[in-house]
């Protein structure tokens, strides 16, 4: 019994594998910088609730230590206001979606790529396509990965019947999605609510620390430096858009399932290829609502 074909990452053109690194190097340094500044800050708060000397020595070396963590924090800022990975990061993920989304509609005869001409002209359209889509993207530079813009897996589904690209389209491309989305979805949601019980806490801990302080009970100022851990989780959180991403990716699994209807009810190569143009349009739908979020932060 013969597998269902399909894409792997491995068989997609050149530019969408460079673009998908570029992409994922940006997320790590803007999300590892991001925390790594945000969790200076907090550090710093607590450094300077009290003094600490050693011996005869004036020197707060607490207070010392706070300092180096605010510069520290300070060249970070700096370095993500100039080097901008999380530009690299949204650039390169739209280029890679705009691409995968253009292979798949070739590699399996979706529209704009409908079956019946010329291989050679057929060809030729979709590597104007995607010249045309890295001309048009603001991403200066891409990872140097070398490869091929159309390869022999690409070939080989193209060639194949549309029963074989319509199994292997609904299972490789649709389903995986599907999976994919209501995975992130629920992960999403889940991070959301873990993260606002622990503001929560924060708040609560803050409330009863200023109470404390009111009373005279305490002299250290520890309210303050649960303010500034919520506004350390209020900063995260907004950069990582748990529920904006959650909403998002269940809208895009309600748009997926009723595009899974009309791909099994295509029954010919014209259905078949507005079906895959209206699932892939879905699909750019939900990333395009992605980008503009992250746009707007």
């Amino acid at each position: 019994m013969t597998s269902v074909q399909g894409l792997s990452e491995d068989d997609f053109p050149q530019v969408f594998r460079a673009a998908d690194t570029t992409a994922i190097e940006g997320r790590r340094q803007y999300m590892s910088q991001t925390s790594l500044r945000l969790v200076l800050t907090v550090a710093a708060a607590a450094l300077g609730v009290k003094a600490v000397t050693i011996g005869s020595s004036r020197i707060d070396w607490a207070a010392l230590a706070a300092s180096v963590a605010f510069f520290v924090a300070l060249a970070l800022d700096a370095f993500l206001l100039h080097g901008k990975p999380e530009r690299a990061w949204y650039e390169g993920r739209a280029l890679a979606e705009s691409a995968k989304t253009l292979t798949w509609k070739w590699a399996v005869g979706g529209n704009p790529y409908p079956k019946g001409g010329v291989m050679l002209d057929e060809v030729l359209l979709f590597v104007d396509d995607l010249k045309a889509l890295r001309r048009s993207s603001r991403l200066e530079a891409l990872a140097p990965i070398g490869g091929t813009t159309v390869t022999q897996a690409m070939r080989d589904l193209r060639e194949s019947s549309l029963s074989e690209r319509k199994e292997g389209y609904l299972k490789h491309r649709l389903e995986d999605q599907l999976a994919w989305y209501s995975g992130k979805s629920r992960k999403s949601k889940k991070r959301a609510n873990m993260w606002r019980y622990i503001l929560l806490a924060l708040e609560i801990l803050g409330g009863v620390t200023g109470l404390l302080k009111a009373g005279a009970v305490v002299n250290i100022p520890i309210d303050a430096v649960v303010a500034t851990g919520m506004g350390a989780v209020g900063a995260w959180l907004e950069a990582q858009q748990h529920d904006q991403v959650g909403t998002a990716y269940a809208v895009a699994v309600a748009d997926l399932s009723d595009a899974r209807v009309r791909l099994e009810m295509a029954q010919d190569e014209e259905s078949w290829a507005q079906a895959v143009n209206d699932a892939e349009d879905a699909i750019s739908r939900e990333h395009t609502r992605w980008r503009a979020s992250r746009s707007q932060s």
